[in-house]
């Protein structure tokens, strides 16, 4: 199922949103893998910009877990995002998570950072991915 999330504020609202960027959890030492999917770096403004993140061990095997996304603009976290349909909570997902994103024309020419942050029982690891929307 594809979730839609809508930036409403990207420039302009520097936020002090406070999330804890927890070190991987201590448990079995697995390996595992987490790898993002995105049209290109230059999303444009009010068009559908598609997501995927798959998730799995070495060994191929998909992994549960939860994602949420920081996006940044010089470093500093702007604006926080999760599953909307169901408050401010991370989305869960089992191997592969879907997403659509909607980035507004305020944030057309801002250089930002978007952090997915995917937690599972093993540990937890950020991608960043640059984006420039343009129009």
């Amino acid at each position: 199922m594809i979730r839609r999330l809508t930036v409403l504020t990207i420039a302009g609202s520097l936020l002090a949103a406070g999330t804890s960027l927890a070190s991987p959890t201590a448990g079995p030492a697995v390996k595992w893998s987490a790898k993002l999917t995105a049209p290109g770096h230059n999303p444009k403004a009010r068009k559908r910009w598609p997501v995927k993140i798959v998730v799995k061990t070495a060994g191929g095997k998909p992994i549960s877990g939860t994602v949420q996304y920081n996006f940044l603009f010089n470093g500093t976290v702007v604006q926080v995002r999760s599953c909307l349909d169901h408050g401010n909570t991370p989305c869960r997902f089992k191997g592969t998570y879907k997403d659509v994103l909607h980035f507004p024309m305020k944030s057309v020419g801002y250089p930002l950072t978007l952090r997915f942050i995917v937690k599972t029982r093993f540990g937890t690891k950020n991608i960043d991915y640059a984006i420039k929307v343009v129009k």
